[in-house]
């Protein structure tokens, strides 16, 4: 038995830092299909499978533009990486360039506040 014992996991959260919940909440529901209700709050819910929720924190410090450092704050796996990059692109989104390895396809959108988001996608479609 593992470390849970019988616990399950029935779904996951992420906190995301960020200067105002309307704005960010409108950006990650118009570029990535979030459903979000401003009515909830600080609250993007992501209707997946996984029922993913991410909660927009205003009482989180955001990302340091001076640090050179910054990773993704957290990944979204997508069915069509190339339609996004582009749709993204033509939005005037801030996004780097598709990269290839043996995980797949990879690029970051950077939101309005400056966390990173790793979006990929080709796998386990590769093998």
């Amino acid at each position: 038995m593992n470390q849970m014992g019988s616990a399950a996991i029935v779904t996951s959260y992420i906190y995301i830092p960020v200067s105002d919940a309307n704005r960010s909440g409108a950006w990650y529901a118009k570029h990535l299909g979030f459903q979000w209700n401003p009515e909830l709050g600080q609250n993007i819910e992501l209707r997946t499978t996984t029922g993913v929720w991410m909660f927009m924190r205003t009482d989180y410090p955001l990302p340091s533009a001076e640090d050179t450092a910054r990773r993704p704050v957290f990944g979204l796996q997508v069915s069509d990486i190339q339609a996004l990059h582009q749709s993204l692109q033509e939005q005037g989104q801030q996004v780097s360039a598709i990269t290839e390895d043996e995980g797949g396809s990879i690029f970051v959108l950077t939101d309005p506040d400056g966390n990173q988001i790793e979006i990929w996608g080709g796998w386990p479609n590769l093998r």
